[in-house]
Formats: C-alpha cells, sequence, structure tokens
C-alpha cells in the first residue's frame, strides 16, 4: 500500500490541485458556488484547542453572514445559556462569554466575533444539554416567575439548586456511586414535574419567544441528568442525539433562517466509521445528513503542523510525516489556507485521489490519532490550516 501511495502521489496531487481553493489571500467568493442551495453550514474542527480555526471560522461566518444571509450561529454550548446572553455590544464581555459559553470558547480569538461590527446582527445560540454555570439560572427564574408565577418559579428555584450543587460532583466522578444515581434520578422527576407545569400553563395562552428558549433549557437540564446516568460509553452517543434534537428544535424556532453550526468534526461529519455504525452511536452530522442531505455543507479543518493543545491544555506537537496523511499532501502547495471541495456531487466526478483511504488527525483524550477515511463520505469539503498555535485562554493570562 505505501508503494501505490508513492507511485501515484503526483498524479494525485495535479488532481487535488484542480480542486483546491486557496484562501490565504481573502478569496471566499470562489465557495459561493458550493452554498448555492444550501441552508445549514457545518463548521467542524479536528480540536478544539487551536488558534487559526478560531479566527478563520469568524471569517468563514462573515463571509456566510453578509454574502449568503446567514443570520444565526449555534455553538456547541448550552443551548440556555448561549442563547439568552447578550454577547454583542456588552461592556462585560469577558464575564459574559464565561457564564455563556463553554471553556474551549474562552479566549482572545473568540472575543473577536462579538466584537466585530459587521457581525453585531448575528444570532448566537447553543445546541449542548450541558450545562455552564448557574449565572443563567436568575434569568431562567425571572423569566418564569413574570411569565407563568410564583408557583412554578419556587419550585424550579429548588431543583436548579439542587442541580448545581451536584453538578460539581458528576463530573469529578468517573464512576457515580449509587447515591449520587439515586439523587440525580429524584432530580429528573423534578424537573420532569416543572416541565409538566410549563407545558399546562403554556398551552392555556401566548408566551415570549425567550420563554420559549428557557423551556427547552429547562428540557435539557433533565436530558443532562440522563446523560450523566448512562454511563461513560453511552453518555457521548445520547448526548449527540440530544444536540441533534436541540437542532431541529432551534430550525423550528428561527424557522426559514439559514444557520451555521460550529462544533467539532466528530459531532459534524455526515457519516460515521464502521466501528460507531457497530457499536450503534449516532451523531449530530449524520442524523442532520439523513433529514436535510441536500440543504447541507459540512466542512472538516485540519491542519499540517504547528502545536495546539491537548484537552488537559498541555502542549500537543502537529505530526503529519506518515505517507498516508492527506495533510502531509496538502502541505505541499506551501499555501496558509486551503479549501478543498470533496463532494462528488459538487466537483462533478470522483477523481481517483479521493478514492483512497486517508489518514487524518483527529484530536482524542490522551493527544491526537489518524482517522482512515475517505474524505468524500464524510464531508463536502475540507478546510486546511497550514500552520497552527494554541489559542490565548484567559486564564493562562491572569
Amino acid at each position: 500500500m505505501f508503494n501505490k501511495f508513492a507511485d501515484k502521489r503526483t498524479e494525485w496531487k495535479e488532481q487535488i490541485n484542480e480542486q483546491l481553493i486557496p484562501l490565504d489571500e481573502g478569496e471566499w467568493k470562489q465557495l459561493d458556488r458550493f452554498l448555492e442551495g444550501k441552508q445549514i453550514v457545518l463548521l467542524g474542527e479536528n480540536s478544539h484547542w487551536v488558534s487559526e480555526y478560531y479566527t478563520n471560522k469568524i471569517k468563514f461566518v462573515q463571509y456566510l453572514h453578509e454574502k449568503h444571509g446567514f443570520r444565526v450561529l449555534v455553538l456547541e454550548s448550552g443551548l440556555v445559556e448561549a442563547s439568552t446572553t447578550d454577547f454583542f455590544g456588552n461592556t462585560n464581555l469577558e464575564d459574559a462569554m464565561k457564564n455563556g459559553l463553554l471553556g474551549i470558547y474562552h479566549n482572545e480569538e473568540m472575543t473577536t466575533l462579538f466584537t466585530n461590527e459587521g457581525l453585531e446582527d448575528l444570532t448566537i445560540a447553543g445546541m449542548d444539554v450541558q450545562p455552564i454555570s448557574n449565572d443563567c439560572s436568575q434569568r431562567i427564574l425571572s423569566c418564569v416567575e413574570k411569565e407563568i408565577g410564583g408557583h412554578v418559579a419556587n419550585k424550579l428555584k429548588d431543583v436548579e439548586a439542587t442541580f448545581f450543587e451536584l453538578e460539581p460532583q458528576i463530573r469529578n466522578e468517573v464512576k457515580l456511586a449509587k447515591d449520587t444515581k439515586k439523587q440525580l434520578k429524584q432530580l429528573a422527576e423534578g424537573y420532569e414535574e416543572v416541565i409538566s407545569l410549563m407545558e399546562n400553563e403554556m398551552q392555556a395562552g401566548v408566551y415570549s419567544k425567550r420563554l420559549q428558549l428557557i423551556y427547552r433549557g429547562i428540557v435539557n437540564r433533565k436530558q443532562w441528568l440522563l446523560v450523566n446516568l448512562k454511563g461513560r460509553f453511552r453518555s457521548g452517543s445520547l448526548r449527540d442525539v440530544f444536540m441533534y434534537e436541540n437542532l431541529e428544535w432551534l430550525f423550528d424556532y428561527y424557522k426559514g433562517e439559514k444557520i451555521i453550526v460550529w462544533s467539532h468534526n466528530y459531532h459534524i461529519r455526515k457519516n460515521r466509521s464502521l466501528l460507531l455504525k457497530g457499536l450503534g452511536i449516532k451523531t449530530v452530522g449524520h442524523l442532520l445528513a439523513k433529514q436535510y442531505a441536500h440543504s447541507l455543507l459540512s466542512v472538516g479543518f485540519y491542519a499540517g503542523s504547528g502545536t495546539c493543545l491537548s484537552p488537559y491544555k498541555q502542549p500537543y506537537d502537529i505530526s503529519v510525516k506518515n505517507q498516508y496523511h492527506l495533510e502531509k499532501l496538502l502541505m505541499e502547495f506551501n499555501r496558509d489556507v486551503l479549501f478543498l471541495p470533496v463532494n462528488v456531487d459538487a466537483i462533478g466526478q470522483k477523481r481517483p485521489w479521493s478514492k483512497q483511504n486517508w489518514w487524518l488527525l483527529e484530536m482524542k483524550w490522551l493527544g491526537m490519532a489518524p482517522l482512515v477515511i475517505k474524505p468524500y463520505k464524510f464531508y463536502d469539503a475540507i478546510f486546511f490550516v497550514k500552520r497552527v498555535n494554541p489559542p490565548r485562554y484567559w486564564e493562562d493570562q491572569d
């Protein structure tokens, strides 16, 4: 197999050269033809901890917003927190981001999204079910009390308080103790009672869009408890199913809007590996592709060299020396940023290079490891950055 790669390398490089679009000089207009008829754009990343992914994704978002009318950006963060926090024009932006977004976004690069005047009318939402901080609880309680009444707000106040007492324990226990599981089940029942009370009240009248978001957030609280009751292995799959359901809910909530989803490659790939299929694990991307195949564009982000951070915030050097790495071949074009269309329908034919199984680096818990795939089966395009660096996190500057 190695000899085959070596023998065909020049031919494959010529084929890729005919397809790729350099973006290091701002040639975004060349992507217009790939956006025709698209209502959903999924922007992935093989690691959350890469500075250049943030900067290039923000450029991508601005291009989609200004040139193609995408007005909603959904982040891999808690739905109720991200969707009810005011980021643009916020004089305490760092606090807003800490309380409204997951820690992966707490960096200098991400702040430029919210200080960009050209994006001020962009709507920010979240799709995750995992909570961020109890700062949002007060907003939730105030809205529920104002629109539904104290009888529901008081019940909700009690379960929210218990929820955030248990949350650190949930995250720190590798395997939940029996007592913890019992508490989670009781808390889930408490949320179910609040959900039923809210549904009964909301069916009887017309309520604000904000209350609808908060109702969905309370449903997510219960779902997060169910995720943790499933255990580490099954919880990942269940989280993806709940994120997909949240996206479906948001599509209806923002009916008629074009939507961008910013997440990890794992979540946005249009297909699953044989291992995931065998284990029956569902992902956001493959569930979306089944429903929105013709109106969806999935873009995986990868890098060829430099340093990122591990999930434990340790520096990790990116290495793609093996002949099978697609990144190694892309490095030879000597462009800082490339967009490589791989969707057969978009490029008109399946070229021989795309029929091969390629290695692409993906971040795991302990570092990076290659994922072996035919890219066209999993993405519509590859976004490649030649050299990368870690993001500048606020906690590292304190």
